[in-house]
């Protein structure tokens, strides 16, 4: 790229919303645009159209702090650059490329088609395949019509087809079908200079294969690869688009619709809606929501009985999911036709789910599937005059994913479902609120009477079943002032009738620590199966998106350890209502204890609020009211299992004001926390700790894909410990890689680490921070005595040891985590050579290119409790956390003076 046309900084202050919104859209992405919705249609649109539907799509889009859309895609891959496009990696340099540039090759024409004919041949019989029946003009047709994955995939399953379409056999004109715009070259201009030349006769194949040649490369010339990079993340905007070209809506605002209906008669039942976004502007993170541009409302059509009718429902894709768009009601009018009466939305034929209604049959109830940013899924249940029910579901209704709730639609007493009052934004149903009408009364009057509704709330990803657990639902929102959706989770980790709670073992809560809050929890049993609740995507900004961490504690659901007790603490410091903390209390007399970094000070400030079950009863399912914008949970609530057969023998315990938190674990030390990390320091992380005695086993994780700690990192820990059943998570647990055992009496007298260098905006220019990639654990005894797992080049890494001396032992280690790094220290206590000895860090002194830092520090007398002690055994772990070393080679320059102290 040359010096004129180099990217230069521009930076965007933000001032208050005047009312105008503006997007930019570029030149060449604008024209590719275009080209896309003109090829997939059959008649011309106004540019000028597609430019309002287009603003409306991308104004319905979430957004962050910022007002920044969020879409739920990368932008093919660049979406991590938007921070420093300027330091663009090797493999992603094409991002600068010029996308209305191609360079191609000038003999891509041919004077004739140079493939040979498909033919058959004598040598399959029809009995060896079964494609071999076909002609070869069907299997002409057939490949033309393919995608080529698929093509690929046929090949691989038929001989003859095999045979039939070597890339040299297949014809001209299956090569230019692969430059349609629904196929993998569909991003190749038609305006190209190619096209204009006179009496030319295009050799497809080989301008197909040039292509596919340029599509490697990824450096600033790589024009074609971003070309079509832009082309494939246009659907996005593309396919919500196409159906809205020919159909305009007729929206109401609510007032009028709700005129309109009460004089029918009919009645406002319950109803589900998304929450709005709002246009100010304030600092808090993204959260999701929807627009409401107007509402339309549609009878079913039941009031005359005796009637066949047939409610159809359309549904598009929108920001990478499908919504419902559109319903339309139609009448059997003779034999099999149908005509139809009503509709409402957008109407797509192709999406289009039909639901039968017959001349007795009668709709009892409906179920909604929604997501923060619209309607995903309906549910009706009919019945058909003869009281077998049956339940017609439209879109995603059952097993919904993340951030999806179910509301349950019922009528009141002697009323019948009829209709439905929709909101709609750009595309797609925001809200929805059932109909009535009254089965015996006829006074209109009393029926014309305006009701409001009520809300029905979201469950995910179902309803508790009261009539067979016993429930204390979370409480309700403090702000009565906005009536904000109702979504709530059912962490049902008991399963049907408490079966599950028997298997249970690990408890991982999932932690925001860049907000401090909790997003769900994660229940992992003895099979090696998992269940999930809650969203562990965390959208900051627009290019910042991470995921939440986890912290994990176990319980022993085969030995009988049941749940009895939950407790929680409201964040007195947030002006939302975030929970700070959380306490399980179990039958074996212990508190799995889920929370933050904190000070015990912090700690002491906690108002806990408590909810224990009926005695005798167990908790099968932890209950949270969760706000749908952002996922985060707010207040808790549980279910219990009243069946005798999954409740445990043993009399669950009681809250005796005396905690018996982990036994292997000590508290954080503030001090220590304040020579972490800067990113750890201002973010919401986690504490962890074991106390290295009694050791059995040490399993080691490594991350998951997806996670904060990925295939190449060491995310935490395992302790199992000689005659005991509860293990301690150190960091956190993802997949074991290894492990280390050790025999009764021996002990760990080595750990080592290493650890990446990574940067990030909250660190200093001479700071150490970075996620952990290798560890070394060395014990003393016979046989294997160490075990090492390096994820990574160690020439890359940091490293730094904790180890033993004559003088003293290991006898704690902490991690401490958040996202974005990892933080360990050890605790030490005198050798039983030297009881009464202790060493001191006297002085340290780094010299730099400014000024001497000298830095003194006296440690604990070993007389004092030795979980009060933090002696630092290594110089290396000194120098690593100290200010300004960035290369592990510097140790040896500078003098760490360590002296005996005899007590």
């Amino acid at each position: 790229m040359s010096l004129e046309h180099e990217l230069a900084w521009h930076y965007l202050n933000y001032s208050p919303p005047t009312g105008t919104w503006t997007f930019v859209f570029h030149e060449t992405c604008w024209q590719l645009l275009l080209r896309k919705v003109s090829l997939s249609r059959d008649s011309q649109t106004e540019p000028q159209r597609i430019a309002e539907l287009l603003f409306r799509l991308l104004y319905c889009l979430p957004y962050d702090r910022f007002k920044v859309p969020c879409p739920n895609h990368d932008f093919g891959g660049a979406l991590k650059f938007w921070t420093s496009p300027l330091n663009l990696s090797g493999p992603r340099s094409f991002f600068l490329a010029d996308p209305s540039t191609l360079t191609l090759g000038s003999a891509v024409q041919a004077p004739k088609d140079v493939s040979v004919p498909l033919h058959t041949t004598s040598d399959f019989q029809v009995s060896d395949d079964i494609f071999a029946r076909l002609s070869p003009e069907i299997v002409q047709l057939v490949i033309a019509k393919a995608e080529s994955t698929d093509l690929c995939n046929l090949r691989l399953s038929s001989k003859f087809v095999s045979k039939l379409t070597r890339t040299d056999h297949l014809p001209q004109h299956f090569w230019k079908s692969r430059f349609s715009v629904d196929k993998e070259m569909g991003f190749f201009p038609f305006d190209h200079e190619l096209y204009r030349q006179p009496n030319s006769q295009i050799n497809w194949r080989k301008l197909y294969f040039d292509l596919k040649r340029n599509l490697r490369d990824e450096t600033e010339t790589g024009h074609t690869r971003n070309r079509r990079r832009i082309w494939l993340c246009l659907d996005v905007v593309a396919r919500p688009l196409m159906p809205l070209l020919d159909q305009n809506l007729c929206l109401q605002d609510r007032q009028s619709v709700e005129h309109d209906v009460v004089s029918e008669p009919y009645e406002l039942g319950q109803f589900v809606r998304t929450p709005t976004i709002e246009d100010a502007h304030d600092s808090l993170p993204s959260e999701m929501g929807a627009r409401c541009f107007g509402y339309q409302y549609i009878v079913f059509g039941q009031r005359n009985l005796g009637i066949e009718s047939r409610i159809s429902v359309s549904r598009i894709l929108f920001d990478g999911a499908y919504y419902v768009s559109g319903m339309r009601v139609s009448k059997r009018s003779h034999g099999s036709s149908f005509k139809e009466i009503s509709r409402v939305g957008y109407i797509v034929p192709h999406s289009e789910v039909d639901l039968h209604l017959g001349a007795s049959h009668r709709l009892t109830e409906m179920r909604v599937a929604a997501s923060a940013t619209g309607i995903t899924g309906l549910g009706f249940c009919i019945d058909d005059g003869t009281d077998a029910i049956a339940w017609k579901n439209i879109g995603v209704v059952t097993d919904v994913p993340d951030g999806v709730g179910l509301g349950t639609l019922k009528p009141k007493f002697k009323s019948r479902l009829c209709g439905a009052i929709i909101g709609f934004d750009v595309c797609k149903f925001v809200s929805f609120q059932a109909l009535e009408e009254g089965i015996e009364s006829t006074d209109t009057q009393v029926a014309a009477t305006k009701v409001s509704g009520t809300m029905s709330g979201l469950w995910h990803p179902y309803e508790p079943d009261t009539s067979v657990y016993g429930a204390i639902h979370p409480s309700a929102a403090k702000d009565k002032q906005t009536v904000n959706q109702l979504y709530l989770l059912n962490m049902d980790f008991g399963g049907p009738g408490g079966a599950l709670i028997s298997r249970l073992s690990r408890i991982t809560a999932l932690h925001d620590d860049q907000h401090g809050s909790f997003r769900g929890f994660v229940f992992s049993y003895a099979d090696g199966r998992t269940k999930s609740y809650g969203t562990r995507t965390i959208i900051n900004t627009t290019s910042d998106r991470s995921t939440c961490i986890g912290q994990s504690s176990y319980i022993n659901g085969p030995g009988g350890e049941r749940i009895v007790s939950l407790e929680f603490a409201p964040d007195a410091s947030s002006e939302t209502e975030n929970i700070s903390a959380i306490k399980l209390r179990t039958t074996h007399d212990r508190i799995l204890e889920f929370g933050r970094t904190c000070s015990s000070g912090e700690e002491a400030e906690h108002s806990w609020q408590t909810i224990i079950p009926p005695a005798g009863m167990s908790i099968s399912a932890v209950l949270a009211r969760v706000q749908l914008r952002s996922g985060v949970l707010q207040s808790l609530g549980v279910q219990y299992v009243t069946d005798s057969a999954a409740n445990p023998s043993k009399s669950p315990c009681t809250a005796t004001g005396v905690e018996h938190c982990n036994p292997h674990g000590f508290k954080m030390d503030k001090d220590r926390l304040e020579m972490a990390p800067r990113s750890l320091q201002r973010s919401e992380g986690c504490f962890s700790s074991v106390i290295l005695s009694g050791v059995r086993r040490i399993g080691v994780s490594k991350g998951l894909p997806g996670r904060t700690r990925g295939l190449d990192h060491i995310a935490g820990l395992c302790f199992e410990f000689w005659g005991s059943a509860y293990p301690v998570y150190i960091g956190q647990w993802d997949c074991e890689v290894g492990y280390l055992s050790l025999e009764q009496g021996e002990r760990i007298c080595s750990f080592t680490f290493w650890q990446r260098q990574e940067s990030f905006a909250s660190s200093s220019s001479r700071e150490n921070a970075g996620r952990i990639t290798g560890i070394k654990i060395t014990k003393t005894g016979l046989g294997q005595r160490d075990m090492e797992i390096v994820l990574g080049d160690k020439q890359k890494m940091l490293l730094y040891s904790f180890t033993e001396n004559p003088y003293e032992r290991l006898m704690g280690l902490a991690w401490t985590f958040n996202r974005e790094c990892d933080y360990t220290y050890v605790l030490t206590e005198p050798s039983e050579h030297f009881p009464r000895t202790s060493l001191t860090l006297s002085i340290m002194t780094l010299r730099t290119n400014k000024a001497a830092y000298v830095q003194s520090r006296e440690f604990t007398p070993p007389f004092v409790p030795a979980l009060e002690s933090s002696l630092v055994s290594s110089s290396i772990t000194v120098l690593a956390r100290y200010p300004g070393l960035q290369d592990p080679q510097m140790v040896s320059r500078f003098p760490l003076v360590l002296a005996a102290m005899n007590g």
